[in-house]
């Protein structure tokens, strides 16, 4: 600060020295006293009678304001050839500035008949035109604005550069106010699309500072609203934030509340000094400043101050505040009865909404590439984007096109009803492809073919599925296991219903060894024995013990668990009258059934030990118990369900008993 106030200090001193003297009054002067007196005797009396007709406009005014300048210009350099014709015209302005100041301190009345707190006729209109969302015209004497507002999706936010977000802190904007002042505004001819000057670019930062005061931070939509200044003879700015205000209300923007702008001017003369309400544009030419202030009922949203003279005090700026307030209210007051709240719908509005996609069928949301949420935008104009994990958000320009996005994202996600499947169940599938890490099983026709891993084929070690031999159109029966929380995919294993038969028996005879240790041989035939189903009669269900068979080796003394699982598959239990006369010894032979059928299922509750499961050949490798077909091309048929519990059992059941 140091350092800006030395060189603060030498800008004032090379000012002083340099630059124009100026006089009270706040004119700047270097011209000859004897120009400026002729030039008054010239102008004065027809400068009041054109500053006090009411009923000219601002065209008409600067008209005839021009022409007496141009008549006292060529009248003077027929008398002093030697005055420059910018002097002249500079020395009339400082003489119409003296007319308007005593106007006003001498009759209190303004050039336009107004009083000095007075404010113009304002009119207000909205919902211009039915494709827009919301659009106002404020119009203040002649200060005419046309407001607009559009409604976006957030990701249509404007995105900052790095140096702005350092500065700044803010890294997107989603509230934007474009203020555009063309030529035709003040009815001049200029060049179109120039893109904004210093000037437009300041009026327009004070509008949206105003504007963003009251616009709610938890918006679900890029609010864009255009200012296009139509006329202007002042406080155009302010004219922004009216009519801005009233196009937010037409959009349905859900404002805090309406915010209104007025502009204050202050004329001095001598030690007097002089307080105006919504100045004109010449009044702040020729006054000495502009105070522009926006506000709501409650408090100041934005002010700007542009100070011509050397300082005002105190009790100035309270005159200047409290004015504006006042004249705010009146103006609220003024647009309320044009639209004092939100509108609650219209159909060209457009719609937001977020939908979540199970992590399963995200594959067929998206499309290879993309390409079905390309075609869904390209044909529907939504605006599809992701949000959070599985969220998707869908921005649309009618509530029609939302319902037809809708409708085409349903169709993507269902196509045939898929069942459901139940954690723990036993499915039939058809392999349909080989892969080096496992085979892809295809559950139902609607379904996706879906993995199943190498690891999860067999007890053992699987390089690669034909190993097992294994090939395309083959069924295998799998156990489902939900569906893997992170990515959605399904979990199936078939190495539990291959390696559970072999674990069990291992269980079943570690748990006998334990029970009697010391008993010999014999003795443990015996309880075998003893432990052989009874046979079936006439009035009772299907007895679910089954004879359980030894090795007749007595030589090894090493369970081997591959061979009792290749015994459990190329054998069957009856379930018909047992020959009582077999059971006598360990060695009593098993019934064979005429037709091979399906190995029973471990039990839940005693799962599998993978250090005793093998990889076993496939053709030897037991068969279980079918499940629910999902597959109609399976090879299983459907059978009565008391076919199914004559012809199968459990082996749940008889280890069990045994245990």
């Amino acid at each position: 600060l140091e350092y800006c106030a030395e060189i603060a200090g030498q800008i004032d001193m090379v000012g002083g020295r340099e630059a124009k003297r100026k006089v009270g009054g706040g004119t700047v002067s270097g011209i000859p006293m004897d120009m400026v007196e002729e030039v008054r005797l010239l102008a004065k009396g027809r400068l009041r009678s054109v500053y006090t007709d009411y009923t000219l406009d601002k065209l008409g005014r600067d008209k005839k304001m021009f022409n007496i300048r141009d008549d006292i210009v060529s009248r003077t350099r027929g008398t002093h050839p030697h005055w420059e014709a910018a002097k002249i015209s500079e020395a009339f302005s400082g003489v119409s500035s003296e007319m308007v100041r005593d106007l006003i301190f001498d009759e209190n009345i303004r050039v336009d008949g107004r009083g000095l707190t007075d404010i113009r006729p304002i009119s207000c209109q909205v919902n211009l035109h039915d494709p827009l969302h919301g659009s106002a015209l404020f119009q203040r004497g002649q200060t005419q604005v046309m407001c607009t507002t559009a409604l976006d999706s957030l990701h249509s936010a404007m995105k900052l550069d790095p140096i702005t977000v350092i500065t700044g802190g803010l890294k997107e904007k989603n509230f934007l106010l474009h203020y555009e002042f063309p030529s035709y505004a003040t009815g001049e001819v200029g060049r179109g699309g120039a893109g904004a000057n210093r000037r437009e670019m300041g009026h327009g930062a004070l509008a949206e500072k105003a504007l963003k005061q009251v616009v709610p931070d938890n918006r679900q939509f890029t609010v864009r609203l255009t200012s296009e200044v139509l006329e202007s003879n002042g406080s155009s700015s302010m004219a922004s934030v009216c009519g801005g205000s009233l196009a937010l209300l037409d959009a349905g923007v859900r404002l805090s509340e309406p915010a209104s702008g007025v502009a204050m001017g202050l004329v001095t003369r001598g030690q007097e000094a002089r307080v105006l309400t919504d100045i004109m544009g010449m009044e702040d030419f020729l006054g000495d400043m502009d105070f522009k202030l926006a506000a709501t009922r409650s408090g100041v949203c934005a002010i700007q101050a542009d100070v011509k003279i050397s300082g005002i005090d105190y009790n100035t700026i309270k005159k200047a505040v409290e004015g504006g307030m006042e004249a705010n209210h009146k103006i609220l007051d003024i647009m309320d009865k044009c639209l004092d709240r939100p509108v609650e719908s219209k159909s060209c509005w457009p719609v937001s909404k977020n939908i979540t996609i199970p992590a399963h069928k995200r594959g067929k949301f998206l499309g290879p590439a993309g390409l079905n949420v390309k075609r869904i935008s390209g044909e529907t104009g939504v605006q599809i984007q992701p949000e959070e994990e599985g969220v998707w958000s869908l921005f649309a320009p009618s509530s029609a096109a939302m319902e037809e996005a809708e409708m085409m994202v349903e169709e993507l996600l269902e196509g045939e009803k898929a069942p459901e499947l139940v954690f723990g169940a036993i499915y039939t599938g058809k392999i349909t492809e080989l892969l080096d890490r496992g085979v892809m099983l295809s559950l139902h026709p609607a379904m996706d073919p879906v993995l199943l891993h190498n690891s999860q084929l067999a007890g053992g070690k699987v390089s690669h599925p034909s190993a097992l031999g294994l090939t395309p159109g083959q069924d295998l029966q799998v156990k489902y296991y939900g569906r893997d929380p992170a990515t959605g995919q399904v979990r199936l294993s078939r190495k539990v219903l291959t390696v559970g038969a072999a674990s069990a028996v291992k269980n079943l005879q570690t748990a006998m060894k334990r029970n009697a240790p010391d008993e010999s041989d014999g003795s443990k035939r015996e309880e075998l024995s003893s432990l052989n189903v009874q046979p079936d009669t006439k009035d009772s269900k299907p007895s679910t013990t089954s004879t359980l068979t030894s090795r007749t080796e007595t030589k090894e003394t090493v369970f081997n668990p591959v061979k009792y699982a290749q015994m459990l598959t190329n054998t069957k239990v009856g379930l018909e009258k047992v020959n009582t006369e077999a059971n006598s010894s360990i060695g009593g032979s098993i019934y064979n059934q005429s037709e091979p059928e399906p190995s029973t299922l471990p039990n839940p509750n005693n799962p599998p030990e993978s250090e005793h499961s093998t990889s076993l050949n496939p053709d030897n490798q037991p068969e279980l118990i079918p499940s629910p077909v999902l597959n109609p091309n399976s090879q299983y048929e459907e059978e009565h369900p008391t076919i199914i519990e004559a012809k199968y059992y459990h082996i749940d059941s008889y280890i069990n008993q045994l245990m």
